[in-house]
């Protein structure tokens, strides 16, 4: 186990290549999904990732889970958890990981559980398969989890299936499902995403009650920037497969220096009086995020960065301090 001053989870140098046919389609290039990522989280912590979509996001979660789909696959750096390279694990210990040391919550709970099993069947099945505990028992520890994420008449929604439910509850379904071990280690990706106002709230707020009670590192995975400035400690934001800047939650939002978190910031709503609201007007960032292959080295945001410059045409910049813990990858910016 982690002390509560060790990182429980250590990303190091990361690379996720993927192999596609060449626009000419007579050889192989590697796309550098990931590219070089490096990440840490410690024990009772929420680390925020966010960027658009196609930055990595969803992959350096899918790197730790041990489930990246094929054709992608790993190809330098590490994954430690609690002290153990688990990439280099074969694929049935890091199977066992799953959902006993790592939880992970998905954005969309109707693709992530079983329609044709019942909610009991799916939330106890867990504590079997992970812990080796009887049926009876597994159900009946499922059942007070469903109670303890707020369901209802549990019950009845035991034998209930998916389609039963509403999208907050099948969604709190899954956080039962990932919490049930008690996973040091908990993954959610964009799991508020597909809900309304009110019920993102309230998911937001379990998630933070749950952390508290149990003592877990939350990776929250998210392109809106409002969420994580709610609930991260660290934030980490991509860009292309990269971490293009990261540190405290509360530095990083103070005083964001690179043009791709500063431009991502601008499109936050911001909370004005009627006047102020009907004039300001919301930023859009043109262009979209660049798919990278593995000779290409310049600075990713270029073609969309209003600091670019004829240096970020032949630098790819690495991550540099610009205040404690806080560290920016951008060739035009002083430290």
């Amino acid at each position: 186990m982690s002390s509560p001053h060790e990182s429980l989870l250590q990303v190091e140098n990361l690379e996720v290549l993927i192999p596609r046919p060449s626009a000419n389609g007579k050889s192989i290039e590697n796309l550098r999904a990931i590219d070089g990522i490096s990440l840490s989280l410690r024990a009772g912590r929420t680390l925020g990732l966010v960027g658009e979509s196609g930055s990595g996001k969803s992959l350096t979660a899918l790197s730790i889970m041990g489930l990246l789909p094929p054709p992608a696959h790993i190809t330098s750096g590490r994954v430690v958890l609690e002290g153990r390279d688990i990439t280099a694990l074969g694929d049935r210990q890091r199977a066992k990981l799953r959902g006993d040391r790592v939880g992970m919550v998905f954005q969309e709970p109707m693709t992530a559980l079983n329609p044709v099993k019942s909610i009991g069947d799916q939330v106890s099945e867990t504590l079997i398969l992970h812990r080796g505990v009887r049926r009876k028992e597994a159900w009946d520890h499922a059942e007070n989890m469903l109670a303890r994420v707020g369901i209802p008449g549990t019950k009845a929604r035991m034998r209930h299936y998916p389609h039963q439910l509403s999208g907050g509850m099948r969604q709190r379904v899954l956080i039962a499902m990932a919490l049930i071990c008690h996973p040091p280690l908990l993954i959610a990706d964009e799991p508020t995403t597909a809900l309304d106002v009110t019920v993102q709230a309230q998911i937001l707020d379990l998630l933070m009650e749950m952390q508290e009670e149990m003592g877990m590192a939350i990776m929250f995975i998210s392109h809106n920037l409002a969420v994580i400035s709610e609930i991260a400690d660290e934030v980490a934001v991509l860009y292309a497969g990269r971490v293009v800047e990261k540190g405290p939650a509360k530095a990083l939002f103070k005083d964001p220096r690179h043009p791709y978190t500063q431009a991502l910031l601008a499109t936050i709503p911001k909370l004005a009086g009627r006047e102020r609201a009907r004039e300001a007007r919301l930023l859009s960032i043109p262009g979209r995020v660049p798919v990278i292959t593995q000779e290409e080295r310049r600075c990713r945001f270029m073609e969309r960065c209003p600091l670019a410059g004829p240096v970020c045409t032949f630098i790819d910049p690495e991550l540099q301090e610009v205040g404690p813990n806080h560290k920016v990858a951008c060739a035009k910016i002083d430290p």
